[in-house]
């Protein structure tokens, strides 16, 4: 079965041509001027062309030539096969592979599962939810002690998790 990742979300039509605007994803957006398709609710694009706006990617794909038919692309998320993305370096993740995974401290008590990571400049945000409700906490070296994908398990310093845990209402 091919694995496929979410590389980015087309934000908005740009111009005129067909073109969309795209964030990513990624640490590097230089990448998706490698990508000669990618897949949008499961029917493969062929993109015709790649340029950049500030921390945007903009799209032109191939039989798209209006305003109105990349209007149809608005948040929508542009996926690829998972093997053309490089394998993460040591202590970096696939935002998709930390979904769902359970937050445990060191003595292996369960806080909850993650449901969703945001990205906000200085430090990834990690939201959960779990027995008690919602709650939130930065992806912070002296937070996590360690990250175990194949046991399905986010590690966490439970004193540190303390002093920077936010619950929700």
């Amino acid at each position: 079965m091919q694995q496929t990742i979410d590389i980015g979300q087309i934000v908005k039509p740009q111009g005129v041509k067909g073109a969309v605007k795209v964030k990513p994803f990624t640490d590097d957006i230089k990448r998706f001027e490698k990508l000669k398709s990618v897949v949008i609710d499961s029917l493969e694009h062929k993109i015709e062309e790649v340029s950049f706006v500030g921390d945007f990617v903009v799209l032109k794909f191939e039989n798209c030539t209006s305003r109105n038919e990349a209007e149809s692309f608005r948040n929508k998320f542009i996926t690829v096969d998972k093997s053309f993305i490089p394998v993460p370096k040591e202590g970096e993740y696939f935002i998709a592979d930390l979904i769902g995974l359970a937050v445990v401290d060191e003595n292996n008590k369960e806080w909850g599962k993650i449901v969703q990571i945001n990205a906000f400049g200085s430090a990834d945000v990690i939201e959960c939810m779990g027995k008690n409700g919602a709650f939130r906490f930065p992806f912070l070296e002296r937070v996590v002690k360690e990250v175990l994908l194949e046991k399905k398990q986010f590690c966490v310093f439970k004193k540190k998790l303390g002093e920077v845990i936010v619950y929700d209402d």
